[in-house]
C-alpha cells in the first residue's frame, strides 16, 4: 500500500465464505525468527486481484456468486477507500 503495509486477497477455496482481503504484519516468534500475522480485513466473495491507487484508494476484483436464476454476471470491481 502506499503506507507501506501488505496486502493479499485469499479465495478460500475449501469454503469460499472464509476469503477476503487481509493486511500481513510483521511479527517476531519468541524464538527471535521473523514471522507474519494475517489480520482479515473484511470478507469477500472470491476475490482475486488488488492494487493500490497512488491516492491509496484500493481497488479489488471479485468473481463473486451469481444469484439463482439472474442472468447477470456475479463478477464486480470494488474501490475501497479509508485508512488502509
Amino acid at each position: 500500500s502506499p503506507k507501506g503495509r501488505l496486502y493479499a486477497v485469499d479465495f478460500a477455496w475449501s469454503d469460499t465464505s472464509q476469503g477476503g482481503l487481509f493486511r500481513l504484519d510483521a511479527t517476531e516468534t519468541e524464538d527471535g525468527k521473523q514471522g507474519v500475522e494475517a489480520v482479515k480485513v473484511m470478507s469477500l466473495d472470491k476475490p482475486s486481484s488488488l492494487t493500490f491507487a497512488p491516492d491509496g484508494t484500493l481497488y479489488v476484483t471479485v468473481f463473486g456468486t451469481a444469484e439463482e436464476g439472474s442472468d447477470e454476471k456475479p463478477g464486480k470491481l470494488l474501490k475501497i477507500k479509508g485508512d488502509l
